[in-house]
C-alpha cells in the first residue's frame, strides 16, 4: 500500500512540476500568440516523445478539434518556430504548394508580393490557402517530401506555423492504411485512448507494452511498438472520436470549422422545393475536402428538419440539364 501511495506521490509531484514549469516558460515568452488568447494548459510535451524546453508551446487557439497532433514552439529567439511532429511533405499531403506556372526557386528575381501588387496573381484562392501561404509552404520546406534543411523548417513564422497546424488540424481523419495508423500518433495518444474508452483486452496488452517503456522518471526507452492488425481496426475510431474528428456530412459550425479553400458554387439547379419544404444556404456540413460548406440543395420543413428532395426534384434538375445541354449544342 506505502509503494503504491509513494508513486501516485511522485506522480503528482511531476505533474505539479510540469504546469510550473509551462507557466515559467509562458512568463519568460514576451511576445503574443498569433492564433488567440488561449493559454497553453502544460509544456506542450508528451511522454516518451519529446521535451520542447527551452522553447515555448504556441497552442492554435483556432483548432476545432479536442487534441493537437501537430504542436508548434517558439524557439528561444521570440521570432521563429518549429512544429512536432514535423511536417516534411504535409504541403502536398493538403494541397497548400504553390501552383503558379514558374517555380520560385528557378528565378532569383521572383517576388510574390511584387506579383500580388501588379495583379498577376491571385491574393486568396480560399480563406486560408492564398497565394503567400502557399508560397510560404513551399519556403519553409513543407511541398519537400523530406526536408534536408532542418534549421529553414524548424524557423518558421509563428504566424504560418499555426496556420499550417490549423490546417492539417481541421482536414484530419486517422485511417487505416496498409494495417497502419495514418497519420502517425504518439504513444501518449494511444494511452489516452486506454484511459478514455472501454477497450478490448488486445488495446490493453497493447498500452501495457507502451506503458513498459517508460519508468516513473519519465525516462522511456526510444523503441517503436508496432499495433498488430486488430488494435489498428480499433484504435483509428477511438482516435477520430477521442480528437473530435468530423467525418463528410457532419454538421460544422463555419465560424469555428471554417475552410482552406473557397466553398464550391451550386452550379445546377436544385429545381423546386418539396411541399412545406424551403431551400436553406446556410447549413454547413464537412465535404469532400474537409471544409465546412453550405450543403448543396438542402430543403428544410417550418420545424427545421431537412426535407427529402424526393423524385420531382431529380426530373426538374434533368429537365434543367437537357435544356443546358440543347443551349449548348444549338450555340455551337
Amino acid at each position: 500500500m506505502m509503494i503504491m501511495q509513494s508513486k501516485t506521490l511522485l506522480i503528482l509531484i511531476l505533474l505539479i512540476m510540469k504546469q510550473i514549469l509551462a507557466a515559467v516558460a509562458q512568463l519568460q515568452f514576451n511576445g503574443t500568440n498569433p492564433s488567440g488568447n488561449c493559454t497553453a494548459i502544460d509544456d506542450g510535451s508528451r511522454e516518451g516523445y519529446h521535451s520542447p524546453l527551452p522553447n515555448t508551446y504556441l497552442p492554435d487557439c483556432k483548432n476545432p478539434l479536442k487534441r493537437e497532433l501537430w504542436r508548434v514552439f517558439m524557439n528561444e529567439d521570440g521570432t521563429s518556430a518549429g512544429m512536432i511532429p514535423r511536417p516534411d511533405g504535409l504541403g502536398m499531403t493538403h494541397d497548400i504548394c504553390p501552383n503558379w506556372p514558374q517555380d520560385p526557386e528557378d528565378d532569383e528575381y521572383y517576388d510574390p508580393l511584387l506579383e500580388l501588387e501588379m495583379g498577376r496573381l491571385s491574393e486568396e484562392d480560399g480563406p486560408l490557402a492564398n497565394t503567400l501561404l502557399r508560397f510560404k509552404a513551399s519556403t519553409y520546406g513543407l511541398c519537400n517530401e523530406t526536408v534536408l534543411n532542418t534549421s529553414i523548417i524548424n524557423s518558421m513564422d509563428p504566424v504560418y506555423a499555426l496556420q499550417f497546424a490549423n490546417i492539417f488540424h481541421r482536414q484530419l481523419v486517422f485511417t487505416n492504411t496498409d494495417s497502419r495508423i495514418s497519420p502517425w500518433v504518439t504513444n501518449s495518444d494511444i494511452l489516452q485512448v486506454c484511459e478514455k474508452f472501454d477497450v478490448s483486452d488486445n488495446i490493453k496488452a497493447y498500452c501495457e507494452e507502451i506503458k513498459s517503456l517508460c519508468n516513473d522518471n519519465g525516462e522511456c526507452i526510444e523503441v517503436g511498438i508496432i499495433p498488430n492488425k486488430q488494435s489498428v481496426e480499433e484504435l483509428v475510431p477511438a482516435l477520430n472520436e477521442m480528437y473530435g474528428v468530423k467525418q463528410m456530412g457532419d454538421a460544422c459550425d463555419p465560424e469555428e470549422w471554417g475552410a482552406t479553400y473557397e466553398c464550391p458554387a451550386e452550379i445546377i439547379s436544385c429545381g423546386r422545393p418539396p411541399k412545406g419544404c424551403k431551400y436553406v444556404n446556410n447549413y454547413y456540413v464537412i465535404d469532400e475536402v474537409r471544409d465546412c460548406c453550405p450543403k448543396p440543395c438542402y430543403f428544410e420543413d417550418k420545424d427545421g428538419n431537412e426535407c427529402s428532395i424526393g423524385s420531382n426534384v431529380v426530373a426538374n434538375s434533368w429537365v434543367y440539364f437537357s435544356t443546358l445541354v440543347c443551349f449548348v449544342y444549338l450555340k455551337w
